[in-house]
């Protein structure tokens, strides 16, 4: 019995020590600063920027060719027999009528004067095939004479590139010889039948440039045909263009956050001077007791409606925030009488913004400063921080590892790099380094 009594009583004094670690466990928690306190802390990303560049933006077909002549005659003897004579060597310059060479006709038994061949163009030698002593016959070409101040480069395209192709096109030619220079050229024929076999179509461009001296017969070139050129294009490197579920965006890099929570307006909206609270509410949703996404257009007009949801419905149904144009439009054509009183309403409550129509509102935007110095103000964000807004862009042609953004971006904007993986809209960011990912030639001379 008294070891039953005893069990008993350990047992209580167990649990009693128990409760009490509990208890200063709790106490602990509820100190400020304790460990296992959940703070309120944003995380900030580390990234790389870049800025948005004006300038020339080119899409091409990249072909291989061969360097040639544009004239090449084939000079053939006028007998049979072998060659007695050289008077020329390979790569000499010639005139039309300069002799090349003597052929000997004569046989066994038979002794015939030398046939001169002459040149029936003026050019450079490019082909001597022949030796002293070995027989030619009128079929076999003894030389060919070439203008090499006229050179082309004869290439093939796919046939799926064919709609692309015609004269005059610009076209860069690179060789491995002189690896720091490029040619220009302009594509001058394009033959009108495909092959059958290789399914491709040839083209011919001429050399056109003041080094094309440096260039041989022979050579192996690669070409970029371009085939459309846009003179003054906004151009981003291709690592930053983001893709998901269809739409196309980059993170670019804001002075202020394009959104908080309703808590944090609350928390800045304390203290605030009617000034800042404009400033607040211009920039910032808020969720007001209709439940109503607004910003202070709406806000002030439903202020004035307060009590009135059926004008609060018919306004929201009217307008919509278009962010690029940063103007409010309608969202239908048509106008009634019931849209035209919530409108009259609004110019009754409201005179700081330019109205011009029922159908367009565009806001007297704050400056951007002014808000982030505000933001600082309150202690909302450090000097270092800055915000990644999620912009939409439209993408154009991409080549070369660079796109170009046909809409959503301005110039010398800086948009995020790298880095840009685990970012979110309104992300809190700090720039690393802003790198020059583009070269000069990329920029608008």
């Amino acid at each position: 019995m008294n070891q039953k009594i005893k069990i008993l009583t350990v047992m209580m004094l167990c649990m009693a020590v128990l409760v009490g670690c509990k208890d200063k466990g709790n106490a602990a928690a509820d100190k400020p600063g304790a460990a296992g306190q959940k703070k309120d802390e944003q995380s900030v990303f580390a990234v790389d920027v870049i800025k948005v560049v004006r300038g020339e933006f080119n899409d091409y077909i990249k072909l291989y060719g061969n360097i040639q002549s544009k004239r090449n005659v084939k000079v053939f003897p006028d007998q049979n027999g072998k060659v007695a004579n050289l008077y020329v060597k390979l790569g000499q310059t010639v005139s039309k009528g300069t002799k090349l060479m003597d052929i000997d006709p004569s046989k066994p038994g038979m002794t015939y004067a030398n046939s001169p061949v002459f040149a029936p163009v003026a050019g450079s030698v490019t082909s001597l095939p022949f030796k002293i002593g070995e027989t030619v016959s009128v079929q076999s070409a003894v030389a060919s004479i070439g203008q090499l101040d006229s050179l082309e480069v004869v290439s093939n395209v796919a046939e799926k590139y064919i709609s692309k192709m015609k004269e005059g096109l610009q076209v860069y030619i690179d060789v491995d010889a002189y690896h720091d220079m490029t040619f220009k050229g302009v594509t001058s024929e394009i033959s009108p039948v495909v092959d059958e076999i290789s399914r491709t179509l040839e083209v011919k461009a001429d050399v056109r440039d003041p080094n094309s001296k440096l260039l041989k017969p022979g050579m192996y070139g690669n070409m970029r045909v371009i085939t459309e050129y846009k003179p003054n294009a906004f151009k981003i490197p291709s690592e930053c263009v983001m893709r998901r579920y269809g739409d196309t965006f980059v993170y670019v890099i804001a002075q202020i956050p394009t959104m908080i929570t309703n808590k944090d307006l609350d928390k800045l909206l304390q203290g605030a001077t009617m000034e800042q609270q404009q400033i607040l509410l211009k920039y910032f949703p808020r969720m007001l007791p209709a439940e109503l996404r607004t910003d202070i257009f709406e806000y002030n007009i439903l202020k004035a409606l307060d009590g009135k949801p059926e004008d609060q419905e018919i306004l929201k149904a009217i307008y919509t925030y278009d962010k690029d144009k940063e103007m409010y439009v309608t969202q239908n054509k048509s106008f009634g009488a019931k849209e035209q009183r919530a409108w009259d309403i609004f110019i009754a409550q409201d005179r700081t913004y330019n109205l011009s129509t029922p159908q367009k509102v565009r806001l007297d935007k704050t400056q951007d400063l002014d808000l982030r110095e505000l933001l600082l103000e309150k202690e909302f964000i450090d000097k270092d921080t800055l915000f990644a807004e999620k912009r939409m862009v439209g993408a154009g042609i991409e080549i070369d590892n660079k796109v170009e953004i046909t809409k959503g971006l301005k110039q010398d904007e800086q948009i995020v790099y790298s880095g840009q993986t685990l970012l979110e809209d309104n992300a809190r960011v700090k720039i690393v380094q802003t790198l020059n990912i583009l070269t000069k030639e990329d920029s608008l001379k």
